[in-house]
């Protein structure tokens, strides 16, 4: 089908030169009496050479075109390619680092390994508490509503922590997105996917409407700086 439109658009724009170099004999009651009076046959050559310039002006659009298109289809075989590595590559470090954690697991999640919830009386500045106790990280403090940020020296950072005010906080944080989806399952009020940080990583804790236990805010914090820590 693109064939035939394609030299249907070629036919046109042939027919088309040559009908704009009939104007140019409107004066003469014949072809052969325009070639004889005033024109040469290099005249002819040139008409000739012209539409086959718009011809072949056609052709070269449509592979540009064609090229294009197949670059782009490239591109984005290779970033949906790229994207699944990546993913696949933090849903290990959190599989590895939910593994080694010395937190007690809660029968209750056993699928997906949440840790057993025992403090949910707790203030922010434990959670800062917590974060200081990783090893090459510094802290970049903000003022307002601004989150403050946790981030590995010289690196990514892994934790973004806003006081609300009143006890109130939301942090934000990285993990594999198989584990994030299971924490949204089953934390549908305290869970969900970041709108800053966008990305499928970045997820957002908050005890506006539901206190979630320090035990896993740890864990959070845990498997988003072994995320940072490897360069994500």
């Amino acid at each position: 089908m693109r064939t035939k439109i394609k030299q249907a658009v070629i036919f046109v724009l042939a027919m088309a030169g040559i009908l704009s170099l009939s104007g140019c004999i409107n004066d003469y009651d014949n072809l052969l009496e325009f070639i004889s009076a005033e024109w040469r046959w290099w005249n002819i050559l040139l008409a000739i050479l012209l539409v086959l310039l718009i011809i072949f002006t056609v052709l070269l659009i449509d592979t540009l075109l064609r090229s294009g298109k197949r670059l782009v289809e490239k591109v984005i075989v290779q970033t949906h390619s790229s994207d699944e590595k990546l993913e696949d590559a933090i849903n290990k470090v959190t599989e590895e680092t939910l593994h080694r954690s010395i937190l007690e697991m809660d029968a209750k999640y056993n699928d997906c390994k949440i840790p057993l919830g025992k403090s949910f009386d707790f203030s922010i500045d434990e959670i800062d508490q917590y974060i200081a106790s990783k090893k090459n990280f510094e802290k970049v403090e903000a003022s307002g509503k601004k989150p403050t940020s946790y981030k590995i020296k010289d690196g990514k950072s892994f934790t973004l922590l806003i006081d609300l005010g009143n006890g109130k906080y939301k942090i934000t944080l990285k993990c594999g997105p198989a584990y994030g989806a299971k924490l949204m399952e089953h934390f549908k009020d305290a869970v969900s996917v970041s709108k800053f940080p966008y990305g499928f990583i970045w997820f957002s804790v908050s005890n506006e409407i539901k206190e979630p236990s320090l035990e896993l805010i740890k864990q959070l914090i845990d498997i988003s700086y072994e995320i940072a820590k490897i360069g994500h």
